[in-house]
Parts: structure tokens; sequence; C-alpha cells
């Protein structure tokens, strides 16, 4: 195929995308409907917290949808035991993997955001590109829990493709355009908790300026829909063994000025710390963001009509179902193969260049979303200063 007929193809799947997804806000709206006239409807937050389940008084909801729940499945290939962290493949907390469903955060990382708290809390960090070159986060938790995660900001138009991947989710963030406002709500997988709606689940930091000081707590949050306690399934596989691949002990992702994102492999704890441009990356306590695992993620990138700034920049929209190249770190190798997604409420795969999946280290793993054709690359020098 052409590069042409490629371009022809994408901005088909675009349209076709954009239109399917509008006719899903249509018919979720058309059903909930229905199911409020039977007395059937989803619960919101609000009507679920009124059974006592929790002390929290957020005010009353009447959007928020939540599927029902369905037994966690276990692949034959994941590489974990029913005792492991379904989004780490770490042993679970006291050898049980905690009754509940992954709960995601929308945290920002505009430079006047940082330091974030709580990043190093988190099972899975999703970093995806938006408006004006800068990058926000998904925070995704679920054996492990934060006392504090700040700051929490708006929702983006790619956010309900991220999170359909784990079934049932909860999403904490604080807004958005009511465009995709209305997306998250009427998603049959998401139980959102909105700040502008169930404002007494977050607080504001008085040692911080709006609009970065917007801080909850994962007990806070999960405590809004106590009714499932299912654990997700896990999204990746896990093998201790290092798969075959190239030395490389630095990695550039270079989403623009503002996020110029670095991992340098530390040899003697396996780990990556993350760097925004030369400087090291740290939470609030001064830690070193790190992770176990890089997950870098080529997908094709388009820029959709939706204003997100005062400048008036327009959001970023990328083509998450699909496949596209792929490059995995993990102990100082990196594996390059493509990832692929075959709809929207699917996992995405890892494979390398034979077809097979690859397997991550047990630990956090960081999925770096990146636009096609955004010069990743891997150094296998630790001084290399380019």
């Amino acid at each position: 195929m052409s590069r042409r007929d490629q371009r022809q193809e994408r901005q088909r799947r675009r349209r076709r995308n954009t239109l399917a997804a509008a006719a899903a806000v249509v018919v979720l709206v058309a059903v909930g409907a229905a199911a409020l006239a039977l007395g059937t409807g989803h619960q919101s937050v609000a009507s679920a917290k009124s059974d006592g389940s929790s002390s929290s008084t957020a005010p009353t909801s009447s959007t928020t949808t939540t599927a029902p729940s369905t037994p966690t499945t276990r692949g034959m290939t994941d590489g974990l035991s029913a005792s492991d962290c379904p989004l780490t493949g770490l042993p679970a907390p006291g050898g049980k993997v905690p009754a509940r469903p992954a709960l995601a955060v929308k945290i920002d990382n505009y430079p006047a955001a940082r330091p974030q708290a709580s990043l190093d809390h988190a099972d899975l960090v999703f970093e995806e590109p938006v408006e004006g070159g800068i990058t926000r986060f998904i925070g995704v938790y679920q054996c492990t829990e934060a006392p504090f995660i700040e700051p929490i900001r708006s929702a983006r138009l790619i956010d309900p493709l991220i999170l359909d991947q784990f079934g049932h989710i909860l999403f904490g963030f604080a807004g958005g355009i009511g465009y995709v406002r209305n997306l998250i709500s009427h998603d049959p997988h998401i139980t959102d908790i909105d700040y502008f709606r169930d404002y007494s689940a977050y607080l504001r930091d008085p040692n911080r300026v709006p609009p970065y000081n917007l801080y909850s707590s994962t007990a806070t949050l999960w405590s809004l829909d106590a009714r499932d306690h299912t654990p997700p399934a896990p999204l990746f596989s896990y093998a201790d063994a290092v798969p075959a691949g190239a030395p490389a002990t630095l990695i550039h992702v270079p989403f623009s000025s503002y996020s110029d994102v670095w991992w340098h492999y530390v040899p003697s704890t396996h780990t990556y710390d993350r760097y925004n441009g030369n400087v090291l990356a740290a939470d609030q306590a001064g830690r070193p963001i790190t992770t176990t695992n890089v997950v870098v993620e080529e997908i094709d990138s388009y820029t959709t009509p939706y204003v997100e700034n005062s400048e008036g920049a327009t959001d970023i929209g990328l083509d998450l179902v699909g496949s596209g190249p792929l490059l995995v770190f993990r102990d100082g190798v990196v594996v390059s193969g493509h990832w692929a997604r075959s709809a929207a409420g699917a996992p995405t795969r890892l494979f390398d260049a034979k077809g097979h999946q690859i397997p991550l280290a047990r630990g956090r793993t960081w999925i770096e979303l990146v636009p096609l054709h955004s010069a990743v690359f891997a150094h296998d020098t630790p001084t290399y200063a380019g």
C-alpha cells in the first residue's frame, strides 16, 4: 500500500471512529433512558453510597454508569498466580489480591504541576500527549494504595479508550470539555468520579496554587463505589527470564520541550529513573520517580476539533485500536515489535518481531503513548549526551 493510500485509510478510520463514538453516546443515552423508565438503570456514585457502603457525602449524580462486574480471568500465558497482583505481577499484599476494581486518576504534568504526589504508588502509569505540547498521566491503582494524589486535572478525549481495557474501572478527574465528560459519564465500563459533581471527594492543598493543588486519596475514591469486589484481569504477561533484546540503558521519548522524557537504567535496582530533560524527576517527598518497565507504543495521531485551553490549542487524538510500532524496555534491554488491539474493550497486546507476546518484568510499568514518527530512541551508553 502506498503512503498516499495509507494516509487515506487512516483518514477513513478516524472518520469511522468519530462517527462510532458519537453513535455510541446516542445509543447509551437511549439505553439509559429506557432503563430508567423500567426502574433498572445503572446506579450513580451517589445512589450507590446511599446503601451505607460509604460515609462520604458527595452530591447526587444522575449520569454515572457502572458496568456489571464480570469474573476476573487469567490468561494461560500471563505468567501469574492467583496471589499475584494483576497489574504488576508482584506478590499481592498479605498474599491476597485486594477485592476491588482498578482505580484510575488523571494527573497533571505541566511544568508548574511538578512535583506530583503518588505516581510512585501506581501499578501502571499511562503518559498521553494533550494540547500545546504537554502531557498528562493516568495513574492506575489496584494492589497499591495512595494517601495523597496530586495534582488531579481534567480528562481528555482518549481517556475512555485507555480505561476500557480494564473492564469496570473507577476514574477520578477534574472535569473536562462537555463532549469528553459526556463520553465518560455514559461509558458503561467507567464509574465516573468527576470533581465538578463529586466535589466532597477532593480537597485543595493550601501550599500550592490552583489549578495545580487538587488532591484526593485512593481510599476516598474507592469508597464512592464499594459494590464491585472484582479485580481486573491482567493487562500484560510477566516472566522473570529476560527476553532477548539489544542493550539499552538510556531512553529518550521527545514529546515536546515541555515534556522531554528520558529514562535512565539503574542496574543495581533493575529499574529506570525518569528525567525531565536533564533534571531528575522526583515526587513531592523528593524520591526519584522510577519504573520497572517502560512500554513505548507509537500511535497514529491527529488533531481534534476540541479546544482545550484559552490559547485555542486543540486536543490530540490517538488511534488506540489497531496496531503500530513498539519498544519494550526491561532489565536494561529493549525488545522491538508491534502493539495490537482488536477492539475498544480489548486489551493491548505486546508482540515481538516473531509474533510472540513480550513478557514484562514484575513491577510498575509506564506506558508511553507517543505519536507515530516521534524519533524515540534507545542508547546503550549511560553517558550519552545527545
